[in-house]
């Protein structure tokens, strides 16, 4: 599996990227399928389209933001699947 940063990627990629996803944007966060904003599912916090990490998950892929604590949060839960 393929790494990529999307630190330095247009806003137009990352919100491509989301759509193909089945998510979206409301411009600063990310949202679900249903126009609500997404939650890290770590920290429970909305996660902003700048700061979004996509990491593979069950189905869907897992959408956090760049912070430690989601990070090695997530590590726990799916081991280091990449």
């Amino acid at each position: 599996m393929q790494t990529v940063s999307l630190t330095k990627v247009p806003k137009d990629f990352k919100i491509a990227l989301l759509r193909e996803l089945g998510y979206g944007t409301d411009g600063i966060y990310v949202t679900d399928s249903t126009g609500k904003r997404h939650k890290d599912p770590f920290s429970g916090r909305e996660v902003q389209l700048e700061k979004m990490m996509v990491l593979p998950g069950r189905s869907p892929p897992v959408i956090i933001e760049d912070d430690p604590f989601s990070l090695s949060a997530y590590f726990e839960e799916y081991g280091e699947t990449f």
